[in-house]
């Protein structure tokens, strides 16, 4: 029998089912690389789940491995605009906290 948590202080890693993200460079994955102008939105560490645990640390991919059907988790590379809808990273590189509003 499987219980959800009812609670923040009863929630385990099975309990989410869908991880988002907006922000800078940071969660958009640019600079991950020294000589590249590229955003690896796939290996970002609070949404990319390129890879698995073993080849990438992330975020989603410790989550996955309590939850194989988490949504949200970002793939691949370049700008927001460009990738599908499911892939919940609206970050935007280049950003200050005023822009938060405009991500969504």
């Amino acid at each position: 029998m499987s219980f959800e948590g009812d609670s923040l202080a009863n929630l385990s890693p099975e309990d989410i089912d869908i991880v988002a993200a907006m922000g800078d460079a940071l969660p958009a994955g640019r600079g991950l690389w020294d000589a590249t102008d590229v955003e690896f939105r796939g290996a970002a560490f609070p949404i990319g789940g390129d890879a698995n645990i073993d080849g990438l640390v992330t975020i989603p991919n410790i989550l996955l491995q309590f939850n194989e059907y988490l949504e949200g988790v970002s793939h691949g590379m370049g700008q927001r605009n460009r990738l599908p809808d499911y892939q919940l990273n609206v970050a935007q590189s280049a950003t200050q906290s005023d822009d938060l509003p405009e991500q969504v």
